[in-house]
């Protein structure tokens, strides 16, 4: 994409002060200018109290990536969770909108690949793709390298799997 992605993000899992949260702010002086965010965060709140931090240092500045619904959505949820995502956010679009908690290969199927597409041409995400920390983490990805339209994905690669020679491929 030629897009340049930080390598350093805050797990925004938690609650932040939305007055000046120190850590926010303390960690974009040194350089964490990626957020990785979702709706189900802090049971439902990590959207609201980072929506100030995002003003106070400009959206431009940072990179942020939030995840829709659990698995077991569908096209519509997830679609109304990314405008969800942008109102709590306070923001107009994101930097990456990740389906989440994918384990199901359904969620590779065209229609679910088509709204990726619909998202970013309304400018609504600028990169569309899924998390998968499963089993089936190859599966989902060979899938994925099959039917295009994934930009990203995250998924757990631990020292232990090194060995795993259909990872690894």
């Amino acid at each position: 994409t030629g897009k340049t992605i930080p390598i350093l993000l805050f797990g925004c899992s938690q609650e932040f002060d939305p007055k000046y949260d120190k850590m926010l702010h303390r960690g974009f002086k040194e350089g964490v200018d990626y957020l990785d965010t979702a709706l189900v965060y802090e049971r439902g709140k990590s959207h609201k109290t980072l929506a100030p931090f995002v003003k106070q240092v400009g959206r431009e500045n940072v990179w942020i990536t939030s995840k829709g619904p659990s698995s077991r959505a569908d096209v519509a949820k997830y679609e109304r969770s990314l405008d969800s995502c942008l109102s709590q956010l306070e923001v107009d679009h994101l930097d990456l909108y990740f389906m989440h908690f994918v384990s199901d290969p359904k969620y590779l199927d065209k229609e679910y690949i088509e709204m990726g597409d619909r998202m970013k041409k309304a400018n609504k995400t600028n990169f569309f793709g899924f998390p998968c920390h499963d089993g089936n983490v190859v599966e989902l990805m060979n899938k994925a390298a099959k039917v295009g339209g994934i930009d990203a994905i995250m998924f757990r690669y631990s020292f232990g799997q090194y060995g795993d020679k259909e990872l690894n491929k």
